[in-house]
């Protein structure tokens, strides 16, 4: 779930306007590999391609909400194995205050599903709010749903 970084700093932001109606804005990005830490024991690198539809909604001209629909896939790469996510779908939400800050922040939907190695499958899941949770770059069990598979999914990486 690489997304948020790109998110919150903004640059996926429509311009400011007013209108009744939302502005609605598609695209796509890719977020470079980069080392993640936390997952596993070790290190692993990890890059995504997203594809998004934002709706902007705006209060006499002020932005107060952007609800994003996601379609993602992620790559995962740690001592010479690399393995690829599934397309997963997902939303995510901002809030607003009036001077623009971010004062809250929902995702939900499919985090990660990776099918493993000789099988199985590793899949997270749920309702993160990153606003309660500090605004973490990557979060990977959701607050509220579920996680299966995360030690199988290490495994298949350990040298």
């Amino acid at each position: 779930m690489a997304v948020v970084a790109a998110i919150v700093s903004g640059g996926a932001f429509a311009a400011n306007a007013a209108a009744d109606a939302p502005i609605i804005t598609q695209g796509s990005f890719t977020v470079p590999l980069h080392p993640l830490s936390g997952v596993c024991s070790f290190d692993l690198m990890s890059g995504a391609t997203i594809q998004f539809t934002e709706r902007d909604y705006f209060t006499s001209g002020v932005l107060a909400r952007s609800a994003f629909h996601l379609v993602e896939q992620d790559s995962f790469d740690a001592n010479g194995v690399t393995l690829i996510s599934d397309w997963m779908d997902s939303n995510f939400e901002f809030r607003f205050d009036a001077s623009g800050n971010v004062t809250t922040a929902y995702y939900n939907g499919i985090i990660e599903r990776v099918h493993l190695p000789g099988g199985g499958l590793f899949i997270s899941a749920g309702r993160v709010d990153y606003s309660a949770d500090g605004f973490p770059e990557f979060v990977l069990a959701p607050d509220h749903g579920g996680i299966q598979n995360l030690d199988a999914f290490c495994a298949a990486f350990a040298p």
